[in-house]
C-alpha cells in the first residue's frame, strides 16, 4: 500500500523563510554565473531526498504531498536557502523522474505521471512531529505564522514581493496590495491603521510573530502600522479567517500577522521617492548577521524621512469651489487681507452695501473710507485647505535585533525593535472669523463697529508635532517534548508620544487688540499690509500645548500542542494556550485568558472545536467558542465553514481618555431652525461594556490535477455585531432627540415657549462614546491565479459586497451602508485587484490594477444624486539585476536597481460631498496621486 506523505511547515516565530528570501536576492544576481556552471555542480553536502523535503517544507511553511514508495530511496545535493519553493524542487527532483505540480499557493504535489486517485488520508500533526496511522499516511502540517489553517482565505505579502515596490511601511503594503480587503484611515500624526470590511479600525488585529500588540498610545484603540518599516518584515498575512479561539472580536474583520525577518547576507539600499509637487521621501536601511548551526542573530536599522505633501499641490484642495460638481463653496471669508461687513445689515457708512474686500493698495499706510468703493459689494474668498498638510512631514528611526537558537529540544529566542518618530502636520493659520472692530479702533476708517474676517499670515501657520518613542522587548524558549510543541513567551512594549499644538490664537487677547485704542497695540485689519508689528502679533499667541500619553503593555503566553488521541483519520492535536497581560495607559487592566483547540481528522474530513475564556479586571468574564469543518471529497477540491462567537472589549482610551468640550453653534430643529450656542461635550464614557459578535464563512478551494497552475477560491462571509461602540454624530442626535434620550440638556421652556408649543432652548448635547445599535456585513470573496507562458503569474481577486447595514440610531430599522458614501468609511459594492508578475536571472516586473467600484454621492445622511464612477488605480514596477547585465564588473556584484510608480496614470480622487470640505472621500482615494520611487540595492 502506497504511504502518502504530507509536509506543511511554517517558519518558526521570527521566519526561517526571511533567509532564503534575503538570499534568492543574492542568487538572482549571481544566477548566469550559476547557470553557466550548473551542469558541473558538485554537492559539497548530501541528504535523503526525505529529510530534504522536511527541511523544505519546515523552511518555507508550504504543504508537499507524495507518494512515499515512488521516491527513489537515493540521496539529493543539500538544498541552501537561498532557493524559493520552486526553484528548490527543481533542483531537488532533477534526475529522480519526479515532478512538483503546483496545487495552491504554497502547495506542491510530486508525482511521476498524473494518476487520478482517492484522496489520501490525513494525519494532522504537530509542526516538526511525524505521525503514523493504521492507514500508512504520513503527515507533517503546521501553518505559515502558526495559526489554524481551517479556513484559507488570506491574502500573504512576502518579502520578494514588496521589496521591489516604493513602501515604506506595512500600512503601504496592504492597502495597495490588499486592494480588495482593505480600507485605511491616515490621521493628523501620520499614523495608518488598518480597516478591513469597513468594520472600523477596532476590529481588524494586528500582531508581531504572533505576539500581542497594544494600541498605539496616540490613537489609543488600534496599532499604527506606520511604526514598522518594511526592511524588518519578511511577511505580511492580511487574514480574513476564523480567528475567535485567538483573538475575539477584534479580529472580526480580520488580521494582520507581522512576521519579522531572520538573519540573512548583509544587505544595504537607499530609495527615494516623491509625488508631484512635494512629498519626497528618501529611506536608507542596512543589516547584518549571523547563521550559525545553532543560532543565528541579526541587526537591522531602517532611517526613512518624508517631507511635506502640501495642500496647495492639489487642485481639490488649492480651490474649494466645488459648484462645478454641483457641491456648495467652501471657500472661506477669513482671508488676506480680509473682508468687512456691518453689524445691523445696513450698508456699511459711506458705500452702497453692507460689505466689501479690504483693497488690495493699502500695504503701508491708513484706508480710508474711498478706499473701499471700488470693493463695496465685494467678497475676497480663499481656500484654507490650501495651507494643509495633504501629507505631514515625517521622519522615523528604527532598529531591530534578533536572536534565536535552533535546538529542537529547546531553543531560546528574543528580539528588540525600537523606533523613534517626530511628525509635523500645519494646517490652517491663524483666523479670525467676524471678529467685532469697535468703532474707537484707530484704524476703523467707518466710525462705526464692524465685522471684520481675516487670515493672520503674519504668523506661522498652526501646527500639530507629534514625537512617539516606542520599544517592544519579547523572548522566551520553545521547543519539543515527545510528540508535543511548547512554548512560553513574554514581551514588554512602551511607548512615550507628546503632541504639541503651535501658533494658536488666544481668542481674549485678539478681542483686546481689536478694541485697543493705542495704535502701538491696535490691530489694523483694514490694510493690506501687516496687521500689527511682529511683537503685537507674538503676543497674540497661546504658548505651545502639549497633550502626553505614556502606554505600557506586559504580556506572558504558555502554548502547548501535540496528538491526543487517535481518530478514524489520524490522531486528533489539542492545543492549549494560556495568556496574562497588563495594559495601562490612561487607565490600566490585567487581562487572563485560557483557550483550548481541538483538530480531528476523520478520513476526508477535518473538523476544528475550540473555547476560550476571558476575564477582564475592569468589566468581568466571557466564554466564546469558535467551529470549522474542512473536507476534500475529490482530489484537488476543498469545501470548508467555520461558525464563530466573538466579542471586543473596550479599549482603555475609549473608557478613560481625555474628554473635551467646546461652544458651537447649532440649529435647534425643534425651535423652527433657531441657531443657538451649544456646549457640545465628548470623549471617554467609562460605562462602555463589552460589544458582542458571530462570524460565520463557507466556501471552497480548487486546484484541479490536470491544470496545475491554475487555482480558484470563494468564501461567503457573515459578520454581525450586536452592538458597536461609536461616537454619534452631533447632527444625528439633533435629529433623533427622543431616540437618543438624555443626551440632550435643554432650558425649562418660558411661557412663550410654552404658549409656542415648544422646548426649552438647548444648552448642551453630549456625543462621548456609547453602545449605538448593531452592524451586518456580508459578502463573497473570490479569487483566481494562474501561471502563463513565460512564467508570468496573474491573479485576479475581488470582493463582492451583498450588504452593509448599520443601526446608527437606537430603536430604529438598519440603515444600509452599501455602496454609499459615508464619512466612517464608504462600503462599495465590489472592489477587487489584478496583478501581473514576471520574473527572470536579469529583471523582473510587476503590474497591479487596483479596482473600486462605483457608489452613491451622500452628505449628511442623504443622497445627492451623483454617482462616484468606478476607478482603477495601477502600479507598475520594474528591477534590473547590474550583476546579471555585467557579470565580469567587481563593482556591479550584489547590485540591483528598481524604479516604478504606483498610480501611475495618476488618477485623481473624484469629487464627494461625504468629504466636506476636504472635496473627495478619503476612506477610497489616495491623494498624493502618482507617487515614483527609485531603489538601489546591494547585498555583501
Amino acid at each position: 500500500m502506497a504511504c502518502r506523505s504530507t509536509y506543511a511547515f511554517a517558519p518558526r516565530t521570527g521566519g526561517d523563510v526571511a533567509i532564503h528570501c534575503t538570499l534568492l536576492i543574492c542568487l538572482s544576481l549571481t544566477a548566469p554565473v550559476l547557470a553557466s556552471d550548473r551542469s558541473h555542480r558538485t554537492c559539497t553536502a548530501t541528504e535523503p531526498i526525505t529529510e530534504a523535503l522536511f527541511a523544505l517544507g519546515q523552511r518555507t511553511g508550504a504543504t508537499i504531498t507524495y507518494d512515499s514508495d515512488s521516491l527513489p530511496q537515493v540521496k539529493v545535493c543539500h538544498i541552501g536557502a537561498e532557493l524559493e519553493i520552486g526553484a528548490a524542487l527543481e533542483q531537488m527532483l532533477a534526475g529522480t523522474g519526479l515532478t512538483a505540480l503546483r496545487t495552491g499557493t504554497l502547495a506542491y504535489d510530486l508525482r511521476s505521471a498524473p494518476v487520478n486517485q482517492r484522496p489520501a488520508t490525513t494525519v494532522r500533526v504537530p509542526t516538526g512531529v511525524e505521525a503514523t496511522n493504521d492507514a500508512g499516511t504520513l503527515t507533517v502540517q503546521g501553518t505559515r505564522i502558526g495559526a489554524s489553517r481551517i479556513s484559507p482565505a488570506d491574502v500573504i505579502f512576502s518579502a520578494n514581493d514588496y521589496d521591489q515596490v516604493g513602501f515604506a511601511t506595512v500600512g503601504d503594503a496592504v492597502v495597495h496590495a490588499a486592494g480588495q480587503m482593505s480600507s485605511e484611515f491616515v490621521w493628523g500624526d501620520g499614523a495608518q491603521f488598518a480597516d478591513l470590511r469597513g468594520l472600523g479600525i477596532n476590529f481588524t488585529a494586528v500582531r508581531i510573530n504572533r505576539g500581542w500588540l497594544a494600541p498605539t498610545a496616540i490613537s489609543g484603540v488600534a496599532f499604527d502600522l506606520n511604526a514598522i518599516p518594511l526592511s524588518f518584515v519578511e511577511r505580511v498575512e492580511a487574514v480574513d479567517e476564523m480567528r475567535a479561539a485567538e483573538l475575539g472580536l477584534r479580529a472580526l474583520g480580520g488580521t494582520i500577522d507581522i512576521e519579522l525577518k531572520k538573519p540573512g547576507a548583509p544587505l544595504a539600499w537607499y530609495a527615494i521617492g516623491g509625488a508631484a509637487g512635494g512629498g519626497m521621501q528618501r529611506q536608507v536601511a542596512a543589516s547584518v548577521g549571523t547563521d550559525r548551526a545553532r543560532w543565528s542573530a541579526g541587526l537591522w536599522v531602517d532611517y526613512f524621512d518624508r517631507k511635506e505633501l502640501p495642500g496647495q499641490s492639489r487642485d481639490f484642495s488649492r480651490d474649494q469651489n466645488y459648484s462645478e460638481y454641483g457641491g456648495p463653496d467652501y471657500r472661506s471669508r477669513a482671508t488676506w487681507p480680509g473682508n468687512v461687513r456691518s453689524t445691523t445689515g445696513a450698508p456699511l457708512p459711506g458705500l452702497s452695501a453692507s460689505f466689501a474686500a479690504v483693497p488690495d493698495g493699502t500695504p503701508d499706510r491708513v484706508a480710508s473710507i474711498g478706499d473701499f468703493q471700488d470693493t463695496a459689494g465685494e467678497y475676497r474668498l480663499d481656500s484654507l485647505r490650501r495651507f494643509s498638510s495633504i501629507l505631514p512631514a515625517t521622519n522615523r528611526r528604527s532598529v531591530l535585533a534578533t536572536v534565536q537558537g535552533k535546538s529542537r529540544s529547546i531553543a531560546p529566542f528574543a528580539e528588540l525593535m525600537g523606533v523613534w518618530r517626530d511628525c509635523d502636520y500645519r494646517y490652517t493659520p491663524p483666523t479670525v472669523l467676524d471678529a467685532l472692530v469697535p468703532a474707537d479702533n484707530p484704524y476703523n476708517p467707518f466710525g462705526a463697529p464692524v465685522y471684520v474676517s481675516r487670515l493672520f499670515l503674519e504668523i506661522e501657520p498652526r501646527q500639530v508635532e507629534t514625537e512617539s518613542r516606542w520599544w517592544r522587548l519579547a523572548s522566551g524558549l520553545r521547543g519539543q517534548l515527545g510528540a508535543w510543541q511548547w512554548s512560553v513567551t513574554g514581551s514588554r512594549s512602551e511607548e512615550f508620544a507628546t503632541r504639541w499644538a503651535n501658533h494658536a490664537l488666544d481668542d481674549r487677547r485678539v478681542a483686546a487688540a481689536l478694541a485697543s485704542t493705542d495704535p502701538a497695540t491696535a490691530l489694523n485689519m483694514f490694510q493690506a499690509g501687516a496687521a500689527g508689528s511682529p511683537e503685537l502679533m507674538d503676543s497674540l499667541q497661546l504658548p505651545p500645548s502639549a497633550f502626553n500619553i505614556r502606554s505600557f503593555g506586559t504580556a506572558a503566553a504558555a502554548t502547548l500542542r501535540g496528538p491526543l488521541f487517535a481518530s478514524v483519520g489520524g490522531d486528533a492535536i489539542g492545543s492549549f494556550d494560556a495568556q496574562w497581560r497588563d495594559e495601562r495607559s490612561v487607565g490600566a487592566r490585567t487581562v487572563a485568558t485560557a483557550q483550548a483547540g481541538l483538530d480531528i481528522p476523520l478520513w476526508v474530513l477535518e473538523a476544528h472545536l475550540s473555547t476560550r475564556w476571558d476575564r477582564f479586571s475592569d468589566i468581568g468574564d466571557i466564554a466564546t467558542s469558535s467551529y470549522a469543518l474542512r473536507w476534500r471529497p475529490l482530489p484537488g477540491l476543498e469545501l470548508h465553514a467555520s461558525l464563530a462567537s466573538q466579542f471586543r472589549a473596550p479599549s482603555l482610551f475609549e473608557m478613560f481618555g481625555p474628554g473635551y468640550e467646546v461652544v458651537t453653534a447649532v440649529p435647534d430643529r425643534r425651535r423652527g431652525g433657531e441657531v443657538v450656542p451649544v456646549i457640545v461635550r465628548g470623549g471617554n464614557n467609562p460605562e462602555l461594556p463589552l460589544a458582542r459578535g458571530d462570524s460565520t464563512s463557507f466556501g471552497f478551494t480548487v486546484s484541479p490535477s490536470a491544470l496545475p497552475k491554475l487555482t480558484l477560491q470563494a468564501d461567503y462571509w457573515l459578520k454581525q455585531i450586536d452592538s458597536r461602540i461609536m461616537t454619534p454624530p452631533l447632527s444625528l442626535v439633533l435629529e433623533h432627540e427622543a431616540e437618543f434620550a438624555g443626551l440632550i440638556q435643554r432650558e425649562a421652556p418660558s411661557a412663550a415657549d410654552l404658549a409656542a408649543g415648544r422646548p426649552g432652548v438647548i444648552r448642551s448635547v453630549d456625543i462621548s462614546m456609547t453602545h449605538v445599535g448593531g452592524l451586518e456585513a456580508s459578502g463573497i470573496d473570490a479569487s483566481v491565479s494562474y501561471r502563463f507562458l513565460w512564467d508570468i503569474d496573474a491573479t485576479l481577486a475581488a470582493t463582492w459586497m451583498d450588504q452593509f447595514a448599520t443601526v446608527d440610531v437606537p430603536g430604529t430599522a438598519p440603515t444600509t451602508r452599501l455602496g454609499v458614501a459615508n464619512p466612517r468609511g464608504t462600503v462599495p459594492r465590489w472592489r477587487g485587484a489584478l496583478s501581473l508578475k514576471w520574473q527572470s536571472e536579469l529583471a523582473s516586473a510587476a503590474l497591479q490594477t487596483r479596482l473600486i467600484g462605483s457608489y452613491d454621492d451622500m452628505v449628511a445622511n442623504r443622497r445627492t444624486g451623483r454617482q462616484l464612477h468606478p476607478q482603477a488605480f495601477v502600479d507598475l514596477q520594474a528591477s534590473m539585476s547590474v550583476e546579471a547585465l555585467w557579470p565580469d564588473t567587481g563593482l556591479s556584484r550584489g547590485v540591483r536597481v528598481t524604479v516604478g510608480a504606483l498610480n501611475v496614470l495618476d488618477t485623481p480622487p473624484q469629487y464627494s460631498a461625504s468629504g466636506l470640505d476636504v472635496g473627495f472621500d478619503p476612506s477610497l482615494s489616495d491623494p498624493r496621486q502618482r507617487f515614483w520611487f527609485m531603489r538601489l540595492e546591494k547585498q555583501f
